[in-house]
């Protein structure tokens, strides 16, 4: 068994999960209607076998966000990604996350 990463790092607990991501997207102004059968369609894709056993191949999961939980998860998503890049090298950066109005995580 491979012991969790923060064993060797553990500075880098406040920036977990941390990982790429699918999603679909839309224009904001988008009709609600419109949003409701893309969600729907969405949710049926994500729920199809073939579909499963991609996400299982390729250690993911699905999160099935949309609305405000999928805006909270971003916007933590913007934080722990922009902070994370910065710690890892400010020196080579002109400003800091905090400067963009992101906060930290």
């Amino acid at each position: 068994m491979v012991p969790p990463i923060t064993e060797a790092l553990p500075d880098i607990e406040s920036f977990l999960p941390w990982g790429p991501f699918w999603g679909v997207f839309v224009h904001q102004d988008t009709p609600d209607e419109i949003k409701a059968t893309l969600e729907e369609t969405y949710e049926q894709a994500v729920a199809n076998e073939q579909f499963q056993e991609f996400l299982s191949n390729f250690g993911a999961e699905p999160l099935n966000l949309n609305g405000e939980e999928a805006e909270q998860y971003l916007d933590n998503w913007q934080s722990v990604t922009a902070w994370a890049m910065y710690e890892a090298d400010a020196e080579t950066l002109e400003t800091t996350p905090e400067a963009l109005g992101i906060p930290r995580p």
